[in-house]
């Protein structure tokens, strides 16, 4: 930053609330980098994948069922983060483990829809941060 100050530069920097979430589905996919956070103007969704979530303490796992293979994550979110500043998920599980699961992540991204939210949605979010 004090580079940035030297030269009269402008700066944007952001922490995200990753955790503040309207339900705990908003991160399933937080593995793949998708990301369904009240912030967003967008939300994501996924067609023609087969989504089984199983929540095990403080581990998320996720399967996609897909016509060209299954992928699995995992990640986790204890109760010690947040005290140690931390508002993600750790990725214990990546989707991608060899060549071949990057058709079957393709597959994911092209029956994506990504949609905007209802203004109101924004609206609300907007006036609890205030």
């Amino acid at each position: 930053m004090d580079i940035i100050d030297d030269q009269g530069w402008g700066a944007h920097a952001v922490i995200p609330r990753f955790k503040n979430l309207r339900t705990r589905e908003d991160d399933l996919h937080r593995a793949l980098g998708i990301y369904n956070l009240q912030s967003m103007p967008y939300a994501t969704h996924l067609h023609n994948v087969r989504v089984i979530a199983s929540f095990e303490g403080d581990l998320t796992r996720v399967s996609y069922e897909t016509p060209l293979g299954t992928l699995n994550t995992c990640v986790l979110y204890d109760e010690e983060m947040p005290s140690a500043g931390i508002s993600i998920t750790h990725i214990l599980e990546h989707a991608i483990k060899d060549v071949g699961d990057y058709d079957t992540v393709g597959y994911i991204f092209e029956n994506a829809e990504v949609s905007p939210v209802p203004a109101a949605r924004i609206l609300e979010f907007t006036e609890s941060c205030w």
